[in-house]
Parts: structure tokens; sequence; C-alpha cells
């Protein structure tokens, strides 16, 4: 038998403070804050889903708080990746890019040296992205989901196969930090709408979600936290 069906209304994920043995976000709606609640392995704590609270019962902001609060969720597997697309660039990029700029600047005037003006400015960019990664592996909370035990619901690195109920169609996402998402590979942000909508279900919900194209009914077929 079909479960009712839930009205989504978004919460916007800003962090993952940490509280006693379990990883929160925070998003804000109105007068109140949503919270998505994490477990963590060790803690045997259960999942809380949506709680609310007023703004005056989150932590005060000292330094030590206001780190926390600044600290974004990354699953293992996409910091692993992260850290080697950091660890490429630096070794084989940098100097790569490096060597070109000297070669181009050998070429004379480097007014008309389109060679330099190009190898310039990809190295803005690498050392951009360079800066961009030390900065998110730095604040990141490295979440290993294989440890997780959150049963049927949906937290954060939930990998959730989803039906259309108008098509019949099946399509499977994995709910992932802000910075590893890729829609090619099925990773959406935690902190998008449909992963906004999903976190806090459970397998066999049915829920209507607006989407770009028009209003959309899914049903939850399958919830799995598998590495």
């Amino acid at each position: 038998m079909r479960l009712a069906r839930l009205s989504v209304s978004p919460l916007i994920a800003t962090g993952t403070p940490a509280l006693n043995s379990i990883s929160t976000y925070s998003g804000r709606s109105g007068a109140f804050s949503g919270e998505v609640v994490i477990p963590k392995a060790s803690s045997g704590a259960s999942f809380h889903g949506f709680s609310r609270q007023r703004r005056s019962q989150q932590p005060a902001g000292t330094a030590q708080g206001a780190a926390r609060m600044n600290r974004a969720p990354m699953t293992a597997q996409g910091a692993q990746r992260l850290r080697e697309e950091l660890e490429r660039l630096k070794s084989v990029e940098r100097p790569r890019i490096i060597k070109d700029i000297a070669e181009a600047r050998a070429h004379g005037d480097l007014k008309e040296n389109a060679e330099y003006h190009a190898a310039r400015e990809m190295q803005g960019f690498i050392e951009g992205r360079i800066k961009e990664l030390e900065a998110a592996l730095s604040y990141a909370d490295v979440i290993d989901i294989s440890r997780l035990n959150p049963g049927s619901r949906i937290v954060f690195g939930a990998t959730v196969e989803l039906a259309d109920e108008d098509s019949g169609e099946s399509i499977t996402y994995q709910i992932v930090g802000d910075l590893e998402a890729d829609i090619k590979r099925k990773l959406i942000s935690v902190s998008s709408p449909l992963a906004r909508a999903l976190i806090g279900k459970s397998e066999g919900d049915s829920f209507d979600f607006q989407a770009p194209n028009g209003k959309r009914s899914y049903e939850i077929v399958a919830v799995r936290y598998a590495v």
C-alpha cells in the first residue's frame, strides 16, 4: 500500500556543526532553522530527519563554534578524488605551465605574444583551482558513508533510486557535498533542491517535486549506503 504523498518545503543547507555525537546541516525557513541530522558511525544515535529549533538556541558565536558551522560535508570517496586532483595540479600541471611560460617568454615581445598570455591565463586558472581545493579539503567534514546506519532513511551520502510516477522511468542519484557534485555521474549536491526534498524521507515514500520543467511526482524505490 502506497504511503501518503508528502509536500516538500526545501531548506537550504549551510554547514555541519557537530552537536555531541551527531553532525547537522543548518537551513533557514522563516523564524526557525531546520537541521538535517547525520548520525556519526560510533554514536548509535537514531536519525531524526528535520528538527526545528529557534535561532536563539543555536551554538554561541565562539571561534570554535564558528569554525564548526563553516565545515561542509563531503564523502570520503569525493575527498579522495579531490586530493588526487590537487596532487596532479601541484606535481604535473603547475610545473608544466611554468615551463610553457618560460618558453613563451623566450620568444620575445610579450605584448604580441599570444602563447605567453594564454599560458599566464592558464596559470591563473590552475592556481585558483589549487586554492579552491586546499580550502575545501581543509574545511571539509569528511563522512565515511559505509559506516552510517540510518536504515532506509535518506541522509547525506545516500544513493537513492527514484521512479517517476507519471512516466514510470527510474533514475538513481547519490547525495554528496557541493564541490564533489557532478550531474553527469548522478552525484547531486546536498544543497540542491532535489537533495533537500529527499533528505529525511524513507524508502517507499512518495513526494511531489517542483522541477524546472514542471511539477513531478516520484516514489522512492530504494535507499542504500554501499560504497
